[in-house]
């Protein structure tokens, strides 16, 4: 895929989602969110919308972006995934995620930190996906291990489709509020940030502000 993105890549992103029915769902956009919960807009003149991704498929976002990304993998097998194992790194959302989805692959690795909650593996394991946790300090080493096994790596952030597919919600945005002034998007590793912030420019909609943000105390996308 080239580099340089339009608004039909996300337009056909879109498309592999919805043909993905039980995997993924549509979530809603509410409105006047300021007057369910109280907050420092509710003393200001604007209209809150809550995009509802906390209801989505396995509690998170992460399922719209990985099925696109796993379904171009897909395509680069040859479509034959039966025989292939895949290695990812994560401790939460993006793990269970691909843990859910990539039950056609032979056998799937998630690799975790130590110090994540010990919740997070049997819920991973239940997916049918194995869970490995190991010191931080061997992450790279254990995923690397892996690779040279021949098992592909599938990366939780710096994926050209997996952001395209987390695109898809900000499409849905402006399917539900067609002119925004601002989207504000929490960002981690970037990869949420960057799928809105795209689709929304390539939309046209060029006023609309878009700003990420991020906790004080993990302030990794603002301090790089």
């Amino acid at each position: 895929m080239s580099l340089i993105l339009s608004f039909e890549d996300f337009e056909n992103a879109r498309r592999v989602i919805a043909q993905n029915a039980g995997q993924w769902k549509r979530t809603p956009l509410i409105r006047h969110w300021k007057d369910l919960r109280s907050c420092a807009a509710a003393s200001q003149q604007c209209d809150l919308y809550l995009k509802m991704e906390n209801t989505q498929v396995t509690g998170s976002y992460k399922v719209r972006g990985i099925i696109n990304q796993l379904h171009h993998l897909d395509m680069e097998l040859g479509g034959n995934p039966k025989e292939k194992e895949l290695v990812t790194i994560s401790a939460g959302n993006f793990g269970k995620a691909f843990a859910f989805l990539s039950g056609s692959y032979k056998t799937r690795y998630v690799v975790m930190a130590e110090s994540a909650p010990p919740n997070r593996k049997p819920i991973i394991e239940g997916f049918g996906a194995v869970a490995e946790r190991v010191p931080t300090s061997e992450l790279d080493a254990r995923v690397e291990y892996h690779v040279s096994k021949g098992r592909i790596f599938v990366n939780p952030l710096n994926d050209i489709n997996l952001i395209i597919g987390h695109g898809s919600i900000g499409m849905e945005i402006l399917d539900d509020l067609p002119d925004p002034d601002v989207i504000v998007v929490p960002c981690g590793g970037g990869s949420l940030l960057g799928g809105i912030a795209a689709a929304v420019r390539l939309s046209g909609r060029t006023e609309c502000r878009i700003y990420g943000v991020e906790p004080e105390n993990g302030d990794l996308t603002s301090a790089a």
